[in-house]
């Protein structure tokens, strides 16, 4: 299964998010292919939204009812044995109208997109190692 997170590309994204993001792909890289990409047209956005056969689309939201990381370790579990190739996470709010995906709350604040990115690889990362029941910190 592969992992593909898209952020709304913003004027100036602080290095510390990139950099985080870079260090937890790589730690995924032992369990699943991941990728973060930083999208600056509706247009770009509109097409990678396609919920079909082989992809899943979800949605960072704010609002309450986030879950636990236990509870996110078993969504990924579920994810891997749903047949979908590939999942397409989608953060900064370009959702596309008419668009019926599943959705995510990180928080109940409304975050920046590279936040909300750094975030997801970050809670990825962790869903995983509980999964394998491996400790967290390096």
């Amino acid at each position: 299964m592969k992992i593909e997170i898209y952020m709304k590309a913003e004027k100036k994204t602080p290095a510390f998010y990139r950099k985080a993001m870079e260090e937890y792909v790589k730690r995924l890289g032992a369990y699943t292919k991941i990728c973060c990409y930083f999208i600056k047209k509706q247009r770009e956005w509109d097409n990678k939204r396609v919920d079909d056969d082989a992809v899943m689309c979800l949605d960072i939201i704010a609002g309450k009812g986030s879950i636990s990381s236990e509870s996110f370790s078993k969504a990924i579990e579920s994810w891997e044995m749903s047949g979908k190739k590939t999942i397409r996470i989608f953060a900064g709010g370009m959702q596309k109208e008419g668009g019926d995906y599943d959705t995510i709350c990180l928080s109940e604040y409304d975050l920046p997109p590279a936040m909300q990115g750094m975030i997801m690889t970050e809670q990825i990362y962790r869903g995983y190692r509980i999964r394998y029941h491996q400790p967290y910190h390096k």
